[in-house]
């Protein structure tokens, strides 16, 4: 008899269904998690800015992490020693993730960024908790889960032991998180930011843009150019309206 074991494949929605295609039939054993994914840059990217943090801050890094234990925090560990750590906000790289800026192309028009999902389950932060009716319970960084198929709904019944849980308005959790709406919106700087890049690698456009901008009064120093791009964006999205 062949034994099938239960594999969890997580990862963001585009790779999930690259996975269903490519597989081309559901099986039983496979259940798939998605993440409500903002958008991803290029690798080459990240490990450009990783080889810059070993020159010029003499470090060894071996993994690096994108969330604190209680905030957003961009953190470089050899092993289990932390070599580098800053604040989103004050971080070259982390900051232009967060903001959008460095993106792939295809994210901006993302058609996975609504509110039905490829996969048997999502998993996000639930930016909205609390927006649709009260939740006083004290949780540190709650996360949503939402649950489209049967399959879902079985595994999740099985882990919810181990959980602190609550049922919650779906809509709730589709107002606090954008993702779950529609695509980012093409950064103003992000065009900027390929034209230099092809010049003068990751870092120094990076630089050239700006990064970081003023982060104490989070104001984004643009020019007059960047400005009426900026305006036909907010035109544009009041007509939509």
């Amino acid at each position: 008899m062949l034994f099938r074991s239960p594999v969890l494949f997580v990862g963001t929605p585009c790779q999930v269904d690259g996975l269903n295609f490519y597989l081309g039939k559901n099986y039983d054993n496979l259940i798939t998690a998605d993440l409500v994914c903002h958008g991803v840059p290029p690798i080459k990217y990240l490990q450009e800015y990783i080889n810059h943090l070993k020159v010029k801050e003499n470090i060894k890094a071996t993994q690096v992490r994108f969330r604190g234990e209680k905030d957003f925090i961009f953190t470089v560990l050899d092993g289990e020693n932390i070599t580098y750590t800053k604040p989103n906000n004050y971080d070259i790289y982390y900051y232009g993730f967060t903001e959008g800026i460095f993106y792939r192309s295809n994210c901006y028009s993302c058609k996975y960024a609504q509110r039905n999902r490829v996969s048997d389950i999502t998993i996000g932060d639930f930016w909205g908790l609390g927006s649709e009716k009260p939740f006083n319970t004290k949780i540190n960084r709650p996360s949503e889960v939402l649950i489209s198929t049967d399959k879902g709904l079985a595994f999740f019944e099985k882990c919810k032991s181990s959980l602190f849980y609550e049922e919650r308005p779906i809509e709730e959790a589709i107002k606090g998180n954008g993702q779950l709406q529609q695509p980012l919106d093409r950064h103003i700087k992000t065009d900027k930011f390929r034209e230099y890049y092809k010049k003068y690698g990751f870092v120094k456009a990076s630089q050239k843009i700006g990064l970081p901008f003023d982060m104490k009064t989070r104001k984004i120093k643009i020019n007059i150019r960047d400005s009426k791009a900026l305006a036909k964006k907010i035109i544009k999205k009041m007509i939509k309206r």
